[in-house]
């Protein structure tokens, strides 16, 4: 009596579920895709604050003295 491996009423059940699947897999796709990014700028701003702590800063009054020297 099975003219095939699903009946038609299973039809309209297995396209549903098609279409979940496909949801599902898209927002997987768009989660992955945003962890990558927030990954990347985590990278990039540890680089910038690690350039930052190592950098030597030259106090405000030491420029003030090699004007004075200078006049």
């Amino acid at each position: 009596m099975a003219a095939g491996l699903f009946s038609f009423k299973e039809i309209p059940v297995l396209n549903l579920l098609m279409f979940v699947c496909l949801i599902l897999s898209f927002s997987l796709a768009v989660s992955a895709m945003t962890v990558r990014q927030l990954r990347r700028q985590r990278v990039g701003l540890e680089a910038i604050i690690q350039r930052l702590v190592n950098q030597e800063f030259y106090r405000a009054d030491e420029t003030d003295r090699c004007d004075d020297r200078d006049t």
